[in-house]
């Protein structure tokens, strides 16, 4: 019971603080929107691709084996272990940061295929080493299963890059320049410096409680690295190359879009809207699956040393289980009022549409990065890298052979065929593995059964609102988005506790 409310609570300070940086994202977002324009937003969200590649090189691979090799050590070594992770990240990560920022322009030309994005990778480049540094530290809290400072850090990070970016707007207007991309860029690095001062500071008294604790050695710093790059090493190239294809799909996307008929702003302003305003609202529940993901890593990983398969298939359950909770319930609220939150937030009906569309990924999305993690937990990330690397193929396929007939409704569905067919990877694999079992009445059918008279009842009260002109309309969504998530909630509440009572009679 110890081990489930300290996953849950840890989860529940990384959901928070989540929540709170993907809705003060969402108000940044509608402000890059409103000064950059659909173009812009395509432009700046080019620059993500390859700044992912960086991120894929030196950070995320080395934040997950570090914390998986925190959550396992007893042996007094965790800082050998830190310290061999901060060295090979911080050195791919110089590395990494000079090429883009010496070959940003032919990156831009070549690569990304536009040029005004040569800037900004230069700009960009400067983040790389700090982020390095950042995921180390992050890696090590999370295997310890500390969640506070990362929460924290998170927070600190994203109120710092709106506050730095306001900044600027308020002095470009008041000195009548055009408001650029770049700057958004800038407050970026700027928000991520300030996270690493604040890990940093909050960093160095626990490393010092540790080194007094514990008599670590020089010597072990040998076979802590061995062991390191043992699990790094593939782990790395598996999410290079899953970045890589990332980065393709995204570079092919404006491409495709002016071989079905479009123009080179017109395409941008289409994939800016996709990427720069849709998809972070499909995304922003994830947010909840995200930091279980991150909790799950480490718990796993324990009950795997513990040899304990019950542990792993209880802790799977539960997280199945808030997955398709969650991913169910957000696919009525975006399938219900996608094209309202659309033009109520951003004003711009493409993106509600595109919402819409979207809203029937969220239980397989959702689902699939929970049991991913899962999966790295126990150590098999070359299956993870096998799956999401079919998984990309199909998205790829659609974007190539399918986008220049029908457009970028080709690529919704080849979005969601490629969830599909990644979740169903994951679970042969955990069931195959573990004897792991997804029960379909308790996870899916009964949150379908839920929607329904939640959907009529929002409908329902949307019709009353709508008779009261006085009311504004953005009032009127949010009292019927608070109905419809409130009425899903308590329904599902009182039909378990009927199941319960009924059991136990």
């Amino acid at each position: 019971m110890k081990k489930k409310n300290q996953l849950i609570f840890g989860a529940f300070i990384l959901t928070a603080a989540g929540l709170f940086c993907r809705f003060a994202g969402f108000i940044y977002r509608i402000f890059l929107s409103n000064q950059l324009g659909a173009e812009g937003m395509g432009i700046y969200q080019l620059v993500f691709p390859v700044y992912g590649i960086c991120m894929a090189l030196c950070c995320s691979s080395l934040q997950t084996a570090l914390s998986r090799f925190i959550a396992w050590e007893k042996s007094g070594r965790r800082r050998i272990y830190f310290f061999c992770a901060l060295f090979l990240s911080l050195g791919v990560a110089i590395v990494s940061s000079s090429i883009l920022f010496t070959f940003s322009d032919q990156i831009s030309l070549v690569v990304i295929g536009e040029p005004r994005c040569a800037l900004l990778l230069r700009v960009m480049a400067l983040a790389v080493p700090v982020c390095a540094c950042h995921a180390c530290i992050v890696g090590y809290y999370f295997g310890l299963q500390k969640t506070n400072v990362p929460a924290i850090a998170q927070v600190f990070e994203q109120i710092v890059r709106m506050g730095s970016v306001f900044l600027i707007y308020r002095a470009t207007l008041a000195s009548g320049k055009e408001f650029l991309v770049l700057y958004a860029v800038i407050g970026l690095v700027i928000g991520e410096i300030a996270s690493l001062v604040f890990c940093l500071i909050c960093f160095g008294p626990l490393m010092a409680k540790e080194k007094s604790a514990n008599n670590d050695h020089l010597s072990s710093f040998s076979p802590c690295m061995k062991q390191l790059l043992a699990l790094v090493l593939p782990m790395t190239a598996n999410r290079v190359i899953i970045s890589l294809l990332q980065s393709t799909e995204a570079v092919l996307i404006p491409g495709r879009l002016k071989l079905f008929g479009m123009e080179q702003a017109e395409a941008l302003a289409l994939f800016g809207t996709l990427t720069g305003m849709a998809l972070p609202f499909i995304l922003f529940p994830s947010t909840l699956i995200n930091s279980l993901s991150a909790m799950l890593l480490p718990e796993v990983a324990k009950a795997q040393a513990a040899d304990d398969p019950t542990r792993i298939r209880k802790t799977a359950n539960l997280s199945i289980r808030l997955s398709l909770f969650l991913g169910i319930m957000c696919l009525g609220i975006f399938s219900f009022f996608g094209e309202a939150m659309g033009v109520v937030v951003f004003g711009n009906e493409t993106a509600g549409r595109f919402i819409t569309q979207m809203s029937f990924l969220c239980p397989f999305l959702y689902l699939a990065i929970t049991l991913g993690s899962i999966i790295n937990g126990l150590g098999k990330t070359n299956v993870t890298f096998l799956h999401s690397l079919l998984s990309l193929c199909v998205r790829l396929f659609t974007i190539m052979f399918i986008m220049p007939r029908l457009g970028i409704t080709a690529y919704f569905y080849g979005l969601l065929a490629s969830e599909i067919l990644l979740t169903a990877l994951h679970l042969n694999y955990l069931h195959r593995t573990y004897n792991l079992r997804l029960d379909l009445y308790e996870y899916v059918l009964k949150p379908a059964f839920i929607l329904l008279p939640v959907c009529f009842s929002t409908a329902f009260l949307q019709n009353i609102i709508q008779t009261k002109n006085n009311l504004p309309e953005i009032a009127g969504y949010l009292l019927a988005g608070v109905w419809f998530v409130c009425s899903f909630l308590l329904l599902s509440y009182l039909w378990r506790r009927e199941d319960e009572k009924t059991s136990s009679a």
